[in-house]
């Protein structure tokens, strides 16, 4: 256990007052991006706009969670993107690390590890931006840190300075904290990389910082000596090292909000001391734990329709359960049931019908449906597609089966490609 004279890195008196920054000597972050999502796939940027996972970006998270997992550490803290695809993918990783000697504590979901802001062009085919914007374009290629938007916005530079602030939040947010975790996106972690290796903005040019869908890095502060990293997934790379860069470089000082700096007074220095050292509030409450089991139903209906024979798409669902109730018991587990509402609004179509949602005098209309309903409504919805389709495909297989028959039907390709679009829905609205 450190000391406090080991853990108070600056300590200047001013007058009567104090100013403490309170850092480990030493921490290690591993940065990761998030899976694929739809757009990754259409070569679209996303920017702010909020997309979602696809199932080969739910494969990616996995993965992800797969090689934390390995590690065996135990993580001080994890930050994360207020965007639902880092969600999601932290989602991911934490249900697979479910039971795992890896420890993951509740994340600080944040706004200020949101992905670089692209205005007008968010939406868009890269492509189309290259067809409709030229020069902007090729400037952007070239010379991102001269981009100005149409708004008079500076995507890069403000891009740059909030990296800064994300760093001040993740090794000086928290004095206990000695190994991070943070999931956020492509753009945002290439600057946080950069930055955490001292480059100056023009350093963002490099692709040798760039991140790919799920790829996660290791960044190692040693206050005083250096800061150096490497590619940990889902390749291997080799330390890289600059002595010039260390964690005075990434505090900012007073313009940087998000660093946890106090002035106080002498007498209650040691009450301000106890505070700094207290863990950064965590925003929760998803259920990753009831989550895994979906998240592997999704994966052994994506290797099903892409096998090629009969044998190995049977075996790709033989741990999916057969039976229906079973198989719906699992979403239920993770998202609350069929509520008694709606399902007297389906065992009464006719009667709701026929009266108009009519429920008695002072009474709402029956049909109306709060936010929550709707959400709940979407998900019981997808949960019954993916069950339907995926009984069908099953049904198939095994006829195949018995009929000795080795290839893959078109039919039953089709039904398990439907289950799989079912399933990535419901996923894409997990919380």
């Amino acid at each position: 256990m450190m000391t406090f004279l080991e853990r108070i890195t600056t300590l200047m008196i001013v007058g009567s007052f104090i100013l403490v920054d309170v850092c480990p000597l030493t921490q290690t972050v591993f940065l990761a991006r998030h899976g694929e999502t739809i757009y990754n796939a259409e070569g679209r940027i996303q920017g702010t706009l909020d997309s979602c996972l696809n199932l080969n970006g739910v494969d990616q998270a996995g993965e992800l969670g797969n090689f934390l997992s390995g590690l065996g550490l135990e993580f001080d803290s994890v930050f994360a993107s207020n965007m639902t695809r880092a969600r999601q993918t932290l989602s991911v990783v934490k249900a697979v690390n479910h039971g795992s000697p890896a420890r993951l504590p509740n994340e600080l979901v944040d706004g200020m590890f949101r992905e670089i802001e692209l205005r007008e062009w968010e939406g868009m085919l890269k492509v189309d931006i290259e067809r409709e914007h030229p020069e902007l374009w090729k400037t952007w290629r070239s010379t991102p840190e001269k981009v100005i938007m149409n708004d008079g916005s500076t995507p890069l530079v403000d891009l740059w300075e909030r990296a800064r602030n994300c760093w001040s939040t993740v090794v000086c947010g928290k004095g206990d904290s000695k190994t991070s975790l943070i999931v956020c996106h492509g753009a945002l972690g290439k600057a946080m990389l950069a930055r955490a290796m001292g480059e100056e903005i023009r350093g963002f040019r490099d692709s040798h910082y760039a991140l790919t869908n799920a790829e996660c890095v290791e960044v190692e502060f040693v206050d005083g000596e250096g800061t150096r990293w490497r590619r940990r997934h889902p390749n291997e790379g080799v330390w890289q090292q600059r002595k010039r860069a260390n964690l005075n470089n990434l505090r900012g000082g007073a313009v940087v909000p998000t660093t946890r700096r106090h002035v106080i007074s002498n007498h209650i220095a040691a009450a301000a001391l106890t505070t700094l050292m207290q863990p950064a509030r965590a925003i929760s409450g998803d259920s990753s734990e009831a989550l895994f089991p979906i998240v592997t139903i999704a994966k052994s209906v994506v290797r099903a329709r892409d096998a090629k024979t009969v044998a190995e798409a049977l075996g790709a669902l033989e741990g999916v359960p057969s039976q229906e109730k079973k198989f719906k018991a699992l979403f239920d587990s993770y998202s609350a049931p069929i509520s008694y509402k709606e399902s007297f609004l389906d065992n009464n179509a006719f009667l709701v019908y026929y009266t108009k949602g009519f429920d008695g005098p002072g009474r709402g209309n029956i049909e109306d449906l709060s936010p929550s309903e709707l959400k709940q409504k979407e998900r019981n919805g997808l949960r019954t597609e993916a069950w339907v389709y995926f009984d069908e495909a099953k049904a198939e297989l095994e006829f195949l089966m018995r009929e000795g028959e080795g290839v893959v039907t078109r039919d039953a390709s089709v039904s398990l490609g439907k289950a799989a679009a079912a399933l990535n829905s419901y996923l894409a609205i997990a919380d």
